[in-house]
């Protein structure tokens, strides 16, 4: 075989291995483009805004899935019974609710043209919510 044939073989070969790539760099190209919002929308326009306090479901669901992880290895289910569960569900329910009507009486005091000094006016509301923030 001459050095002529023997160099077309190898580079076919070389060519062969590229090929065998291609799919893979056809996907990470179609993958891996242009991160660039278009700002055509108006939504997409208020979102560049509102994006960093935007609902973060990925990270929800994984710190649920971890706390839950934690309980099921604590076996914190075993140490109450069922009305001890039922009551701290109701407590805490009925803290979110306190919170709630504290937060909307918070935001109707400021939210009141009429009130002039809004940091006085809620003084006893913004203290009422602190020690609920506490429990």
């Amino acid at each position: 075989m001459t050095h002529a044939e023997q160099s077309g073989i190898i580079s076919g070969m070389r060519l062969g291995h590229w090929v065998s790539y291609l799919p893979l760099l056809l996907f990470m190209a179609l993958m891996l483009r242009g991160s660039v919002v278009p700002l055509e929308d108006e939504a997409e326009r208020v979102r560049v805004f509102t994006r960093r306090i935007e609902f973060d479901y990925v990270s929800w669901t994984l710190d649920a899935a971890l706390i839950k992880l934690d309980q099921v290895a604590l076996g914190l289910a075993s140490y109450l019974g069922e009305s001890q569960q039922r009551q701290i569900v109701l407590d805490y329910l009925d803290l979110v609710r306190q919170i709630q009507e504290g937060e909307a009486r918070l935001n109707e005091i400021y939210a009141n043209p009429q009130i002039n000094d809004p940091e006085q006016a809620s003084q006893d509301v913004r203290q009422h919510l602190e020690r609920l923030y506490e429990r």
